[in-house]
C-alpha cells in the first residue's frame, strides 16, 4: 500500500528550522507531505540520508511525515517514499545512489506512541520524543531522546548523545562524543570510544567498557567497569558494589 501526498498536514511540537542543518551550498526547493495508515502496521523502519530527523509520539493512527527538501544542484534523483508490507511501514528519505549528493531531506515525523521503530540514519540530528525508538544506527550528529516507552539500543558513529527517560534497558555503542543518560528504567551498557560518559539515575546496573574521557555514574542500582584506558571514574550512591 503506497502512502499519498496531500498539500497540507499540520504537525506539532518538535519541528526545528531546516535552516540548522545546512550549508551556504544547499537551496530550499520544497516540502512533501506523506500520510500512511497504521491500523495494520506493527512496526516502522525509517531509512534516512544526510539530514535532519524530527519524531514525536502521539494518540493517532497514522504515520505523517513532513519532508523540507534541500538541493546544491538541482535534480530529481533521490528516494522518497512511505510504504507498507507485512505489517511493516517503511520511510525511506535518502539519495537512490552512490554518486554525488547534492539533496539534503529533513524529516518532521508524527507516529503512534507505541508504534515499534527502528532508525537507520546517515548524517544529521536526531530528536524523538514520546516514541517506542527500540534502535538507533547513526553515522554522525546528534542525538536525542526523550520519554522513549521501551528499551532502546544505540550504535553510532560521532556526535553528542542525550538519552533521557528511556522505559526498558540501554545499550550503547558509540564511537566519539559526550553521552549524558538520565532516568533509565533497566540496566545499562555502555561500550565508548572517546568523550565524557555522563549517568544518572538507573534503577539496574550501570556497565561502562570506556576508551578515553571521564565517567561519571549517579544513583545506580549497580556498576562494573568493564575497561578503561584514560580518565576518571567518579561514582556517587551506587546501591551495589
Amino acid at each position: 500500500m503506497k502512502a499519498y501526498v496531500f498539500a497540507a498536514m499540520a504537525l506539532s511540537a518538535t519541528s526545528v528550522s531546516a535552516h540548522q542543518f545546512y550549508s551556504s551550498d544547499y537551496e530550499f526547493v520544497k516540502s512533501e507531505m506523506l500520510s500512511l495508515s497504521t491500523k495494520e502496521v506493527t512496526r516502522l523502519k525509517i531509512d534516512a540520508g544526510a539530514g535532519s530527523l524530527s519524531l514525536v509520539g502521539t494518540d493517532t493512527d497514522e504515520v505523517s511525515v513532513k519532508a523540507d527538501i534541500y538541493q546544491s544542484e538541482e535534480s530529481s534523483d533521490y528516494c522518497l517514499n512511505l510504504v507498507e508490507k507485512g505489517g511493516t511501514a517503511k520511510l525511506q528519505a535518502n539519495v537512490c545512489h552512490t554518486r554525488n549528493n547534492y539533496t539534503l531531506i529533513h524529516l518532521t515525523v508524527s507516529l503512534p506512541s507505541t508504534l515499534m521503530t527502528k532508525i537507520k540514519d546517515g548524517s544529521g540530528s536526531i530528536k524523538a520524543r514520546d516514541a517506542s525508538i527500540s534502535f538507533i544506527d547513526d553515522g554522525s550528529g546528534s542525538i536525542e531522546v526523550r520519554d522513549n516507552i521501551t528499551a532502546l539500543e544505540v550504535e553510532d558513529g560521532s556526535g553528542k548523545i542525550e538519552l533521557v527517560g528511556i522505559q526498558g534497558a540501554l545499550t550503547v555503542d558509540d564511537s566519539s562524543g559526550k553521552l549524558r543518560a538520565e532516568d533509565i528504567e533497566g540496566n545499562v551498557v555502555v561500550k565508548d570510544g572517546s568523550g565524557n560518559i555522563v549517568i544518572e539515575n538507573v534503577t539496574g546496573k550501570v556497565s561502562v567498557d570506556d576508551g578515553s574521557g571521564n565517567v561519571t555514574v549517579r544513583n545506580a542500582g549497580a556498576f562494573e567497569l568493564l575497561g578503561d584506558d584514560s580518565g576518571n571514574v567518579k561514582l556517587y550512591d551506587i546501591k551495589e558494589q
